[in-house]
């Protein structure tokens, strides 16, 4: 329910206990596709912190003199092809990192047992969060030939891939900053 309330909107969550999923609930398949969306969501936000965090400390590296005023938060914002904020995708972590010299970040990047294939399940990732965050969430999702399904496993393996990456992603980064 919206309700209005002194010059805006107030949302109030109007659910009863019962209506509230517990251990012994079932839920149908589809609810459990949306978890497992949003659980995908959650994944990416985490690994977009890793790479801020990262270029944040090469960021100081590079500009000492810049402290956390509005220019050092400019520096802060991710930016996409099209310039506005964005995800960390390939290309934007490219970009983001080009901005204070550190061309091509992810080049050489591994962080699996099957490198050759890291990038590309990054930039996967990335594009089933952005289907998802902008209202299409289903069960599967297809790139190319490989055929994404939502379910827990597969969430469990980006979760394991979403550790390596934020394991590996310091130094990779900080072997290229000279």
């Amino acid at each position: 329910n919206v309700e209005a309330g002194g010059g805006g909107s107030v949302i109030v969550i109007d659910a009863e206990p019962t209506d509230v999923p517990t251990r012994s609930t079932k839920l149908k398949p589809e609810d459990g596709v949306e978890v497992l969306c949003a659980t995908v969501v959650f994944l990416v936000a985490l690994l977009q912190g890793c790479v801020l965090t990262v270029f944040e400390k090469h960021m100081r590296k590079r500009f000492p003199e810049i402290d956390n005023n509005e220019k050092f938060q400019r520096y802060l914002n991710p930016v996409g092809a099209n310039g506005n904020g964005a995800n960390s995708s390939e290309p934007n972590i490219n970009r983001l990192f080009a901005r204070i010299g550190i061309v091509d970040a992810l080049e050489g990047f591994a962080c699996t047992d099957t490198p050759d294939d890291d990038l590309r399940k990054l930039n996967d990732l990335y594009a089933i969060r952005n289907q998802i965050a902008h209202g299409l969430v289903r069960a599967e999702y297809q790139f190319g030939e490989e055929i994404y399904r939502i379910k827990r496993l597969s969430v469990n393996e980006w979760t394991k891939f979403g550790k390596s990456f934020a394991k590996v992603f310091e130094s990779h980064v900080g072997g290229k900053f000279a």
